[in-house]
């Protein structure tokens, strides 16, 4: 189709055919302002069973106000204000810009009993009354990779994505600046799917799960970065009660209670994270582990550091059922339990606290055990806990626990690697193995599942003139006795949400580390003058992505005149 503006609303009918515009989607322009019936506003329809040769590319999409249909047995609602999909359909949309739509569920794509693959869209400013402000699968197993998901707006469940009753992929999407009431970025319930490699930022939710809300549900959320989301009520980052959250790193989040993690009613799998900056406005910086089952967290071979409980309890972590197994939990804050505070209601002996490194953590203590009020009895063994002021309260030091500097590499970059000479080498719980083969470490980087590499980046500056240079510290530690070889590089995410076309920046190179070596290199780029203003995000990669990723760490920065 030729450059324009169209007024009209599009129906596949089941036909395998490529509608796609001559010059790109800024010029071209689909407006369903107008439908034949106000009952069916959707601005473009699969709803007949198309499969993947059924193809919309290259268009804007908009002004659609959806099409009023059974979403549940007996529940009508005006669904897929953009795009629906339904009847089985299972088609391609791809590398449209999805904005100003407007209806009750699935503003600017609804997707129901349906199956589409969803790439490289703009989805933004769609505004849903009940169900998904940006997109809503509801039976659906869609496949959504590489869009940009921005600004859309649901008062209510899911101001980005909404995900019920299926398992789509969400996989390699910037999804940042929505607004939901439950899920601000996404709404996940009844759901089993894999959130990955997703960018999830300054998203708000009004009550719940700034970043993710999924409950009742056994997601994987991996390699995610989620940063700078809120939500007044838990879980600034994500909410949850089950599922397993793997290798993320979720920074400078703000919740009521977790600021990076909460979880309520259920036992997720918490591993392998860098969990930095978080904020509870009550409890829980870090992580807030809610214990009203007997279902058991388990919290591993995370780094939980710099976090603040603003008012009260566990600036690290507040700890109700969990395993808390080979964790840093270094330099948070909080007036009671600056490290870990120990809720375990009601059942008080489900808390195993193990082969952690706690230190250097302020405001109120190192281990907080109120068993006055809360009655918790913590089972505490083979930790270093050093350095809170107050290393333990309302408990003793527990079986083969030591009270000494851990010697970090360089703290002082936030880099928490452990020394060659660090008294917490080898010397954690004898019946945990570390991949090395030797006795546990204590700490993050101890234990079989331990990350064998950790990546630290460190910029100098936060704001930079076009046509002036980004300067960061790379930081790369081998956490064990075995030589190894990894690869490493580095991407770049555009004000526009949407990764550089030159990506990777840098590599993949081979990087060789001997035995607990750590390598600390300056690295700077020349920005170019033409350079357009906004907030880019770099990112760095270690260990053999994208099928195999050891760590990641990534940094904002504007460029500015």
């Amino acid at each position: 189709m030729a450059a324009g503006t169209y007024v009209e609303n599009i129906n596949f009918l089941g036909k395998a055919i490529l509608v796609t515009s001559e010059a790109g989607a800024e010029s071209t322009i689909i407006d369903g302002s107008a439908p034949a019936h106000p009952d069916s506003g959707s601005v473009v329809y699969f709803v007949s069973g198309e499969d993947s040769n059924s193809i919309i590319s290259g268009f804007t999409i908009t002004s659609g106000s959806g099409t009023y249909m059974e979403v549940y047995p007996s529940h009508w609602y005006y669904c897929g204000g953009g795009i629906l999909c339904a009847g089985g359909s299972a088609p391609l949309i791809s590398d449209n810009i999805v904005m100003e739509n407007v209806c009750a569920y699935g503003a600017g794509i609804g997707c129901h009993y349906s199956d589409p693959t969803v790439i490289r869209n703009v989805i933004e400013l769609n505004i849903a009354d009940a169900r998904g402000g940006g997109l809503l699968c509801v039976h659906a197993n869609a496949w959504i990779e590489g869009n940009v998901i921005a600004k859309c707006t649901c008062v209510t469940w899911g101001g980005g994505l909404d995900i019920q009753w299926g398992s789509p992929a969400i996989i390699g999407n910037t999804i940042i600046g929505n607004v939901g009431g439950l899920g601000g970025g996404i709404f996940a319930s009844d759901y089993d799917g894999l959130i990955e490699g997703n960018h999830i930022a300054y998203n708000q939710a009004l009550a719940r799960g700034g970043g993710i809300w999924a409950r009742w549900s056994d997601p994987h959320i991996r390699y995610n970065i989620i940063e700078r989301n809120v939500a007044p009520s838990d879980g600034g980052g994500i909410y949850c009660d089950g599922g397993l959250i793997q290798a993320n790193s979720i920074s400078y989040n703000f919740g009521g209670l977790g600021g990076g993690i909460c979880t309520d009613h259920g036992g997720p799998t918490i591993v392998g994270n860098t969990i930095r900056g978080n904020t509870g406005d009550l409890e829980g910086g870090g992580i807030c582990i809610r214990g009203h089952t007997l279902e058991t967290a388990i919290v591993a071979n995370n780094l939980i550091v710099e976090n603040n409980a603003l008012l009260a309890y566990g600036g690290g972590i507040i700890a109700g059922p969990a395993f808390i197994v080979n964790n840093t939990i270094s330099d948070n804050d909080a007036p009671y339990g600056g490290g870990i505070f120990c809720w375990v209601y009601p059942y008080p002996e489900f808390l195993v606290i193990t082969n952690n490194i706690i230190s250097s953590n302020l405001g109120g203590h190192g281990i907080y055990n109120d068993s006055t009020f809360w009655y918790c009895v913590p089972d505490i063994s083979y930790n270093d806990v050093w350095d809170n002021g107050i290393n333990y309260y309302g408990c003793l030091p527990g079986h083969n626990d030591i009270s000494v500097d851990p010697e970090f590499a360089l703290p002082e970059w936030g880099h928490y690697s452990l020394m060659p000479s660090s008294p917490c080498l080898d010397v954690g719980d004898p019946f945990i193995i570390d991949p090395d083969g030797t006795r546990s470490n204590m700490g993050a980087f101890g234990g079989p599942d331990a990350k064998l590499v950790h990546l630290t980046l460190a910029p100098e500056a936060d704001s930079i003139p076009p046509g002036g240079t980004l300067t960061y510290e790379a930081i790369l530690s081998n956490n064990f006795a075995d030589p190894l070889t990894t690869l490493g590089l580095t991407e770049l995410l555009m004000p526009t949400g949407f990764p550089l076309r030159l990506n990777p920046l840098i590599g993949p190179i081979r990087v060789s580390l001997g035995p607990y070596q750590t390598v600390h290199r300056t690295i700077s780029h020349y920005v170019p003058p033409a350079a357009p203003e906004g907030e880019y995000w770099y990112t760095g990669k270690v260990g053999f992505p994208p099928d195999v990723l050891e760590d990641l760490h990534g940094f904002p920065f504007q460029v500015v005149e």
